[in-house]
């Protein structure tokens, strides 16, 4: 069984085509890397695997279940976390709130219900998310801000926190959209690291991102997007090497 399949996907508005019968395969377990230039139509695939958009054609299927029609908190309960290209937090919670809220998607009652239900069992789940996120706070290298506002993290520590965040619903696919894009080198280098851990941890990546240094140094396989369309994919060498994607992505960066 694959462990993501899109086949023939595409994607228009308004009568502009974003997406051109796009084909891609994730296998388990890789860092997937997918690249092109801005408009190529990366973030609007993203959208689609999440939810937040239909496909006007196509079909993906997740672990064999289709998924394409499903809502964006159904397609987080089968397993697919996501990250966005301008950060996403509650500014105003503490960083351990944060990924408490994460979490919530798992747990037997809900957020909402969680308000409605019995104490001891509002107790009990309580004491579960907060462990988890506790966690997952030191596995993302902020436990000691957990109790600091997320609006006063330094940037690359929020791009950090909102990982720690989507991995509270335990995805087996994440979905990073340009999780560099801002930083400095020391703070790319770090993040890669992190990566690279959270694939170590069982979790596939399919991952967005204009740093070729950190796409061709952690990528499993590269899938090259321009104008919507798919023109390369594979090992990074071969695509660094290809002369279609010098022209329509690597060479418009020199």
């Amino acid at each position: 069984m694959d462990f993501l399949s899109i086949e023939n996907l595409s994607k228009s508005f308004d009568g502009v085509t974003a997406l051109r019968q796009v084909g891609l395969e994730v296998k388990s377990g890789k860092i997937h890397a997918l690249i092109g230039p801005n408009g190529a139509g990366k973030t609007t695939l993203f959208n689609i695997l999440s939810g937040i958009l239909k496909p006007t054609q196509g079909r993906i299927r997740f672990k064999g279940q289709q998924i394409d029609a499903l809502r964006p908190d159904r397609i987080t309960s089968l397993g697919i976390g996501r990250t966005f290209q301008n950060i996403r937090l509650f500014k105003s919670l503490t960083v351990l709130e944060n990924v408490m809220v994460g979490r919530h998607c798992r747990t037997r009652t809900g957020l909402a219900r969680t308000f409605f239900s019995l104490p001891f069992k509002k107790l009990e789940e309580e004491i579960n998310i907060r462990d988890m996120a506790n966690e997952l706070l030191r596995f993302v290298s902020l436990f000691d801000k957990k109790e600091s506002k997320a609006a006063s993290l330094p940037y690359g520590s929020q791009r950090r926190l909102e990982i720690a965040r989507a991995l509270a619903a335990e995805p087996l696919l994440l979905l990073l959209d340009e999780p560099t894009a801002g930083m400095d080198t020391r703070e790319t280098e770090d993040l890669a690291a992190l990566i690279t851990k959270i694939r170590d941890q069982g979790v596939t990546i399919l991952l967005i991102e204009h740093d070729m240094h950190l796409v061709m140094g952690i990528s499993d396989v590269v899938t090259v997007l321009n104008f919507g369309r798919k023109i390369a994919e594979g090992h990074p060498r071969e695509i660094q090497s290809s002369p279609e994607v010098i022209e329509a992505y690597l060479g418009a960066q020199e």
